[in-house]
């Protein structure tokens, strides 16, 4: 991992959370998350990357991010 490309994500970030400090999850998932996830090399678009899915509780099921 490019510790230029670090420095350069966590300032991205901080900006967009900054003007945005109530970020809804979608954009939250598309403007913090996938990049972070891309920056450490995975496949956002792989088997191997679930962004969310689904468990059992109790007699209900509910996801999981």
């Amino acid at each position: 991992m490019n510790g230029e490309a670090v420095k350069n994500y966590v300032g991205q970030s901080q900006t967009l959370l900054e003007a945005s400090p109530q970020m809804d999850e979608e954009n939250t998932k598309v403007k913090i998350i996938q990049p972070f996830v891309d920056l450490l090399g995975w496949n956002f678009y792989s088997t191997e990357v679930q962004v969310e899915y689904t468990v059992q509780m109790g007699t209900q099921s509910s996801k999981v991010d």
